[in-house]
């Protein structure tokens, strides 16, 4: 009877071990996930490519593929922390073509942001994971990527509003190269935020507006040429934004995402 009972007990350890095992986009309890956003800016002539992503093997975009200037549907995934592979697999046929094909080193509770960025060169794109500090400010958090490949060093320019008008504008970043230029990007630089002053009311009717509007605009570096400008957006309290140069030069446009 005692024989039995301990095999009992060891059948039930069993299964309740087997049922803690991590899955590979989840994680466990014990060992959190990290959190990965994957967006799609290849600048890839038409068509432009859509994709679908895999982490180990598992397709992370269930509900649809992501387009071009696209986020991860939900915008962050759980992923099992450690060294992940990564596949960017071509959505317009049936031959399962592979885009992209890497490794990410991830930390348990830290999150991060993937870009899968250029033009299809041999048949290949690239990937560029960054580390995302989601750590609101009293003010907004902005960094600024150029993905657009061909182009020179640009500038980011941010042009403050108030009541429709331009008041005075700041240099944000000066003189940033593509990041494809590079072999080995520097990581931790890409990855840092500045802060924006969101807390003069530009534009207001009254209290309680959203902070300050701005026009953002791209130039080439230490000129007044502009490439790409945008209608005036606003820069909110406690957000956090990645501006990206995107689409190949001279076409470049401006994508703004969210990083909250």
């Amino acid at each position: 009877m005692y024989k039995r009972l301990s095999l009992y007990l060891s059948a039930i350890v069993v299964a309740f071990s087997a049922c803690k095992k991590s899955d590979p986009l989840t994680g466990t309890e014990s060992n959190p996930p990290a959190y990965v956003s994957f967006t799609n800016v290849n600048s890839t002539p038409t068509p432009s490519r859509t994709v679908n992503i895999f982490v180990d093997g598992t397709k992370i975009n269930n509900v649809s593929f992501i387009g071009n200037s696209s986020t991860l549907s939900g915008t962050y995934a759980g992923i099992q922390p450690g060294m992940r592979s990564v596949v960017v697999r071509d959505t317009l046929s049936t031959s399962n073509i592979n885009y992209l094909t890497t490794s990410i080193n991830v930390a348990a509770g830290t999150s991060y942001s993937f870009y899968v960025y250029d033009t299809l060169q041999a048949g290949q794109l690239k990937g560029l994971l960054l580390s995302t500090d989601r750590t609101p400010d009293a003010n907004a958090k902005v960094r600024f990527l150029n993905l657009s490949p061909g182009s020179p060093a640009l500038d980011l320019v941010l042009v403050r509003r108030e009541a429709t008008v331009n008041k005075d504008s700041i240099v944000l970043y000066t003189g940033v190269p593509y990041v494809g230029n590079s072999a080995a990007p520097d990581i931790a630089s890409l990855s840092a935020f500045r802060i924006v002053n969101s807390n003069v009311l530009a534009g207001a009717t009254g209290t309680g507006s959203l902070a300050s509007d701005y026009i953002i605009r791209i130039k080439l570096s230490g000129t007044n040429t502009i490439v790409s400008s945008t209608a005036a957006s606003n820069l909110t309290n406690r957000r956090i934004y990645t501006i990206i140069a995107r689409g190949r030069y001279p076409a470049t446009t401006i994508l703004t995402t969210l990083n909250n």
